[in-house]
């Protein structure tokens, strides 16, 4: 085997929270147990993502998975105004939710 010669793009740090270490004892490590820490450009990369997710989301689609049609109107609106968003972590969990299904049924 030869060697890969890498171009490194950018770095990404993760750390694990300790915050809910309990629950993790009892029921494992969930999606949510790890934090993330990336640069800025990162950071404005992956909220520009969820910006156009949340545009372009069907309300049939998100009413399934527990955000209701009022919720997603007044998160349109809020990106439409240029205000930034700030979701609960229970929506930022649901949306994390509608984003791996869609991804998996795409298949990327």
């Amino acid at each position: 085997m030869t060697r890969k010669h890498l171009a490194v793009k950018r770095i990404v740090h993760i750390g694990k929270e300790s915050d809910n270490l309990e629950d993790t004892e009892h029921f494992g490590i969930g999606d949510d147990a790890y934090q993330v820490y990336a640069d800025g450009s990162a950071k404005v990369q992956k909220d520009n993502d969820l910006r156009a997710f949340i545009l372009n989301l069907k309300p049939q689609i998100v009413h399934k998975y527990g955000i209701s049609k009022l919720q997603i109107i007044r998160m349109r609106n809020k990106i439409k105004a240029g205000i930034e968003l700030n979701l609960s972590w229970k929506n930022k969990n649901k949306l994390g939710k509608i984003i791996r299904i869609i991804r998996i049924k795409s298949g990327d």
